[in-house]
């Protein structure tokens, strides 16, 4: 409806515009959504102790996650444009970072602890949403090390082979 008012060959009726305009709450201008979206990603990210997933099952995390992309891909991509007062409100903004940090460090992190928890490996199948988390990266990192066109950098092995507790084959060395 907003569209179609503001095109010069508006092609709503003057009928439909009046009906809008007594509509109550009804405003022809959008509220700001980078605003909106700000406040979401300030709430997800102190609710949840990390940046928001963009493919949460929670609809507020995963709208913040995918908010969270989106602003970094248009401030890299120069064609795209994102106002200089965003850039400086983000840039401002705690814990706003324009590049995604190391999820292996952090996930390395996670794993450790649940190891040290739970006093064997984290299981994918978890009900404990840490647990699960660090089992299903256990097992992505164990594939990744087992294939043939292995991507896994040897910094990242080293760091695995030192970790206390770590085995590719899932047998726990004591």
């Amino acid at each position: 409806m907003r569209q179609n008012y503001k095109k010069k060959e508006n092609c709503m009726t003057q009928e439909r515009i009046a009906k809008l305009n007594a509509t109550e709450g009804w405003t022809w201008e959008e509220e700001d959504s980078f605003e909106i979206n700000l406040e979401n990603w300030i709430y997800q990210y102190q609710k949840l102790g990390k940046y928001p997933s963009g493919t949460s099952k929670d609809p507020y995390e995963k709208r913040a996650g995918r908010w969270q992309g989106y602003m970094r891909k248009h401030y890299k991509n120069k064609e795209k444009r994102m106002t200089q007062e965003y850039i400086n409100i983000l840039n401002t903004t705690e814990r706003w970072k324009w590049e995604e940090e190391d999820t292996f460090d952090s996930n390395l992190e996670n794993w450790i602890q649940q190891y040290q928890k739970l006093g064997k490996y984290p299981s994918g199948k978890s009900t404990n949403p840490e647990e699960k988390r660090a089992g299903g990266w256990q097992s992505n990192m164990r594939k990744n090390y087992k294939n043939k066109e292995n991507c896994m950098t040897q910094e990242r092995i080293d760091k695995l082979n030192n970790t206390d507790g770590w085995a590719w084959d899932g047998i726990i060395n004591n």
